[in-house]
């Protein structure tokens, strides 16, 4: 999906990693997605 989507949109930058680690970022984005990992977290994560 990620090639896909490089492929549509060969100027955005796209950065796979673990949902749990997004405090971790440093930069500023303008879309973070995150799809289909809400329900496999506890609640401390």
């Amino acid at each position: 999906m990620i090639e896909l989507a490089k492929k549509n949109n060969p100027t955005a930058h796209f950065d796979v990693m673990d949902s749990r680690h997004i405090g971790e970022l440093t930069d500023s984005y303008d879309a973070i997605i995150c799809g289909f990992c809400l329900p496999y977290l506890s609640d401390q994560e």
